[in-house]
């Protein structure tokens, strides 16, 4: 696994389009198919916005020896989280920790 290797995983566990993931780093789709394809190296700045646009830390983001799978319900939780406020966060972790401690 490269980086160009992990761009492409991440854009494809969000289920995002070449066009649509570039659109989301404020890149062009030419540039992110050059990355992907390990033509061109992503700036440090650029790899910084993705990895916080889409809740990855640079460690997980390098983390080559693992891949970031996600079942389909986990995903779709994942990407609904992405739009909640710090509140409703709260209180979804709230929940979670209580679903947790009834197993």
């Amino acid at each position: 696994m490269n980086i160009g290797d992990r761009v492409k995983e991440i854009r494809k566990l969000n289920d995002l389009t070449q066009q649509q993931f570039a659109n989301s780093l404020s890149i062009g789709r030419e540039h992110l198919a050059k990355i992907e394809t390990n033509r061109e190296l992503p700036s440090l700045s650029l790899l910084i916005n993705l990895c916080e646009i889409y809740k990855l830390s640079l460690s997980e983001f390098f983390n080559f020896n693992s891949q970031l799978q996600y079942t389909k319900e986990l995903q779709l939780l994942i990407n609904e989280a992405k739009n909640l406020n710090n509140d409703e966060l709260a209180l979804i972790t709230a929940l979670l920790k209580k679903l947790k401690n009834k197993q």
